[in-house]
């Protein structure tokens, strides 16, 4: 069976019974979710879940659907930047080609656009102009610009934004890895620099950033074997596959309790034991990722 991970974002991170509802309308399309994270600084959030092509066509269809119908765009305030309700949709191969995630980010696209009459943007590998490959380009100026100013950036499927859920983003592309750093000092130009390059730049400049830095450990979510590497030659203490609030993993780190269930993502070979092994161990055998984009 060819298998095929969706991690939708939507706008609602404080409304636990309205994730819920979404989670609930995917699930009953019979994938299986991994992972729902809330935040409600963003007021974002994050479903990842795996199925058969056309289990994952009606699960993010569906998600969709719950999220036009429950999320006002008018009354949202997060610190994410977002556009639409179900603000993003990115289509990941797990053991199918690219080509197939393109062809089903389409279909996903032309449906939501066709039955909510919610417009679509196409990006990454499904971009039909080619400065629409990034997430950024599209979402510049939030829904409150595009409600105004769509005409200046015109959707892919449709012609006006939704009145309460705004637009969709839809695309088929590669694993996202999530980085999070944390500064010792209170430097806000500083921290949009590293931002930056880790965005940006490959893993080799991404690392030496770091390293000149003086970064000297790096708690991430997931990452690719290859920028693992590439971290730990620069003698970076590497702890990749954690999840959790940015004070509660510092707090684990700082107290030795990191590796606890709590903060471990799904799938990622619990009971391995303790330590750099554990680490190294769920590097290879993890399935779950954070997508937040």
């Amino acid at each position: 069976m060819k298998l095929v991970e969706c991690v939708p974002n939507f706008s609602e991170g404080v409304r636990k019974e309205v994730v819920d509802e979404i989670a609930k309308s995917i699930a009953s399309c019979g994938v299986e979710i991994f992972d729902v994270e809330m935040n409600s600084v963003h007021n974002r959030s994050v479903i990842t879940f795996v199925g058969s092509i056309d289990k994952v066509f009606e699960a993010a269809f569906q998600g969709a659907k719950t999220a036009v119908k429950l999320i006002d765009l008018n009354k949202h305030k997060g610190e994410h930047p977002r556009m639409g309700a179900c603000d993003v949709v990115p289509v990941i191969p797990i053991n199918t080609s690219i080509e197939d995630c393109k062809k089903l980010a389409e279909r996903i696209g032309e449906r939501i656009a066709k039955e909510l009459e919610v417009p679509v943007y196409f990006y990454e590998e499904n971009a039909r102009i080619p400065e629409r490959k990034k997430l950024e380009k599209i979402r510049k100026g939030g829904f409150e610009w595009l409600r105004e100013n769509v005409e200046q950036r015109m959707p892919d499927i449709g012609e006006k934004m939704h009145p309460t859920a705004g637009a969709t983003v839809v695309g088929a592309r590669k694993p996202l890895v999530a980085y999070n750093v944390y500064l010792n000092r209170k430097d806000e130009q500083m921290g949009k620099s590293i931002a930056k390059a880790i965005r940006e730049s490959g893993g080799e400049a991404r690392a030496e950033l770091l390293q000149e830095l003086g970064v000297s450990s790096l708690i991430c979510g997931a990452i690719s074997n290859h920028t693992a590497r590439i971290v730990e030659r620069c003698g970076i203490e590497l702890m990749p596959w954690f999840v959790g609030e940015i004070d509660d993993v510092i707090d684990a780190y700082c107290t030795g309790s990191l590796d606890s269930d709590g903060f471990i993502m799904p799938g990622c070979g619990h009971g391995q034991g303790s330590g750099r092994g554990n680490r190294q161990g769920r590097r290879n055998n993890c399935r779950g990722r954070r997508n937040r984009e």
